[in-house]
C-alpha cells in the first residue's frame, strides 16, 4: 500500500499486520554527533551554462548510507540549522537519522533518529519544528509524529491506525494531521481481499499536543481503491485538505473486469478534490473544473492560495481567492518541491528539458533560474539570499540567488 501511496505523491510532486502496541510519547534516542560528510579538499563548483545558477557542492550528508537512503527529500532552515530529510519510504530504509547542517560551524550533526522509513517533510508547527511520520518501522497500530521541544526531539506514537502521516498543521489551537489510515472492523475473508485493509485518507486533531487524537474526517474508499489526503493548508481562517485516490485491485469481480493494473484514479471524488472545514462541518469543493484531475498541492502566496494541479498528461497552476479558482498563465511539465517563505514562494519545476527554480510573490510575476543539468534535484530551501538544493544522489549544493 505504501508504494502506491508514494507513487501518487511523486506524480504530484510523490508489510503485514502484526500485534498491536500501546500509543506512547517519549524522547527520541540518540546523542548529538558530528559526522564527517563535507566534500574532501576544495569545494566543487558545477559547470554552468549561460543563464544557469552557479552552484557549489556544500556537503554530502548521506554519503555513507545505502544508495536508496541517500535522497535529500527535504531541506528546511530552522534557526542556524539546515535540517535534512533523507531516506526512501518505498524501498523502506528506516530507521532514519535526523540530520542538520550547522550553518555556523559548517558541520553535519546527527540529532537522533526517527522510527520511520524516511523523513519526507519538516513542518513549522506554530514555531515548533515537527516531522510527520512517513511510514513507521513498527506495527500498524499507531503512526508517529515528532516535535522538537526544548532542544530535544519528542516522539508521539499516538496516531491510531496511522499507516502514513503526511502533514501536520496548527489550526484554531489544535494540531491536525493528515494520514493514510484504516477502520478497525472486518473487511472480508482474507482469501477474498488479502491481508491489508483498504486505506482511507483521514484527518485527526489533538488538543493536547499529540497525547491524544480525535477523529475529524475520512475520505470515501471502496474495496478496490485506497484514498489519501497528503496536503493540508490553513487559508483565510479555514482548513483545507486535498484528496487523491489509487486503484488497489482485490476482488475477483474487479480483476475480471479491469485486470491487475493499479494507478491513480482520475476525478475520484466527482471533481470535489478538496474538502474544507471552518471549525464546524467538512464539505467538499469543486475548485478545478477540468476533468481528468489526479491531485492538487497547495501553494500559499500572500492573500491567495496557489493550486498545483496534476492531470494524467499535464501539470497546471491555478489561483484560489477563497471563492473560485482560475488558471494561471504558467508553464510547467512537472514539479518536485514547493517552498513558501514570508514574501515569496519558490517552486522547483521542470520545463523545456531542464529543472529550474521559479519565484513569485503574487502568482503573476515570476523570476526563473535554470539549474545545472548535471544534478537531479529533489528539494530546495532559501535563506538570506542563499539557495540550497538537495539531490537524489545525496548531495547538497548552495548558490547565491540574484537580487531583485
Amino acid at each position: 500500500m505504501l508504494k502506491h501511496a508514494f507513487r501518487i505523491l511523486l506524480v504530484c510532486g510523490v508489510v503485514s499486520l502484526t500485534r498491536a502496541g500501546l500509543g506512547q510519547s517519549g524522547a527520541v534516542t540518540g546523542q548529538l554527533a558530528e559526522t564527517a560528510t563535507k566534500p574532501a579538499g576544495k569545494a566543487a563548483t558545477l559547470p554552468s551554462r549561460p543563464g544557469e545558477l552557479k552552484l557549489e557542492l556544500l556537503v554530502q550528508p548521506t554519503r555513507d548510507k545505502k544508495p536508496a537512503a541517500r535522497k535529500i527529500n527535504e531541506l528546511m532552515v530552522f534557526g542556524d540549522r539546515l535540517y535534512i530529510g533523507c531516506g526512501d519510504a518505498v524501498t523502506n530504509t528506516g530507521p532514519t537519522d535526523i540530520l542538520f547542517f550547522d550553518l555556523k560551524s559548517g558541520k553535519v550533526v546527527k540529532d537522533g533518529a526517527v522510527d520511520d522509513e524516511a523523513i519526507m517533510r519538516y513542518c513549522n508547527l506554530g514555531g515548533m519544528l515537527a516531522i510527520p511520520g512517513t511510514d513507521a518501522t513498527e506495527d500498524w497500530s499507531y503512526g508517529n509524529c515528532y516535535t522538537l521541544e526544548d532542544g530535544k526531539w519528542q516522539k508521539h506514537r499516538t496516531i491510531r491506525h496511522g499507516l502514513h502521516v503526511f502533514d501536520i498543521v496548527d489550526y484554531q489551537g489544535r494540531w491536525y494531521v493528515s494520514t493514510l489510515g484504516y477502520f478497525d472492523f472486518p473487511y472480508g475473508p482474507e482469501d477474498e481481499i488479502g491481508k491489508e485493509p483498504p486505506g482511507t485518507g483521514m484527518i485527526l486533531s489533538s488538543c493536547d499536543k499529540g497525547k491524544t487524537w480525535r477523529f475529524e474526517y475520512a475520505s470515501s474508499v471502496d474495496i478496490n481503491t485506497f484514498s489519501l489526503t497528503p496536503y493540508l493548508a490553513v487559508f483565510q481562517g479555514k482548513l483545507y485538505a486535498f484528496r487523491q485516490a489509487q486503484k488497489s485491485p482485490r476482488t475477483k469481480q474487479y480483476l475480471a473486469a479491469h485486470g491487475k493494473s493499479g494507478g491513480p484514479v482520475e476525478d475520484a471524488f466527482s471533481s470535489m478534490e478538496t474538502v474544507v472545514c471552518d471549525g464546524g462541518l467538512w464539505r467538499g469543493l469543486d475548485l478545478i473544473k477540468e476533468s481528468g484531475l489526479i491531485g492538487v498541492r497547495p501553494v500559499p502566496v500572500g492573500d491567495k492560495l496557489g493550486l498545483l494541479a496534476v492531470f494524467k498528461n499535464k501539470r497546471a497552476l491555478y489561483e484560489f481567492d477563497g471563492r473560485t479558482a482560475a488558471p494561471v498563465d504558467f508553464k510547467l511539465d512537472d514539479y518536485r518541491d514547493v517552498l513558501a517563505k514570508k514574501d515569496h514562494v519558490y517552486l522547483l519545476i521542470h520545463r523545456d528539458d531542464c529543472w529550474l527554480v521559479a519565484r513569485t510573490s503574487d502568482l503573476s510575476h515570476w523570476a526563473h533560474w535554470p539549474l545545472p543539468r548535471e544534478i537531479d534535484p529533489l528539494s530546495i530551501e532559501v535563506d538570506r539570499g542563499t539557495l540550497y538544493v538537495g539531490t537524489k544522489d545525496g548531495n547538497i549544493y548552495s548558490g547565491t540567488l540574484p537580487k531583485e
